[in-house]
């Protein structure tokens, strides 16, 4: 049975150091779905594409547009479960410790193992199938464990916190 392709953003496993933190910013023009990447650009959030060479944070929750959206920041100790768009025994072999760019739109993001460019995020470990219940056979669209590894959020001003 094949892996599902189920690219669904990023999904906030846990933070390394201390405890992990919400934070709150008004959206641009376009909605943002839960799990996008972003980026905030003139005090808004907008849409991370793969040509962006930093993440400002991905998104804890679906926002519409021009309302307040909450993220989580791009703090390098923050984990991120996510797809990509390549085979498991691939990312197993070549693709552990690996930055690699963004891919993807709304809703639908994932990481691309082959692409040349921008990269955002370091990509540490294949994601555990018995504590996250995906099936990463030897297949398509392996789910794996990343980190922000360029970040916007370091130093720019522009969201408050949000107690949780």
């Amino acid at each position: 049975m094949a892996n599902r392709d189920n690219a669904n953003g990023f999904t906030f496993v846990r933070c390394l150091e201390g405890e992990a933190v919400i934070l709150e910013a008004t959206v641009g023009a376009l909605a943002v779905k839960k799990g996008d990447a972003v980026n905030m650009e003139s005090g808004l959030l907008v849409l991370s594409v793969a040509a962006d060479t930093k993440v400002y944070g991905i998104m804890a929750a679906d926002a519409a547009a021009e309302a307040q959206g909450k993220f989580y920041p791009a703090i390098p100790s923050y984990v991120f479960e996510v797809q990509v768009s390549s085979s498991l025994d691939f990312v197993a072999a070549t693709h552990t410790n690996f930055a690699c760019p963004l891919e993807g739109t709304t809703g639908i993001m994932e990481l691309n193992l082959t692409a040349e460019g921008t990269m955002q995020f370091i990509l540490w470990k294949l994601a555990d199938a018995t504590v996250h219940n995906v099936t990463n056979i030897v297949a398509a669209h392996a789910n794996v464990y990343c980190t922000i590894y360029q970040s916007q959020f370091l130093g720019i001003p522009g969201a408050t916190q949000v107690h949780v």
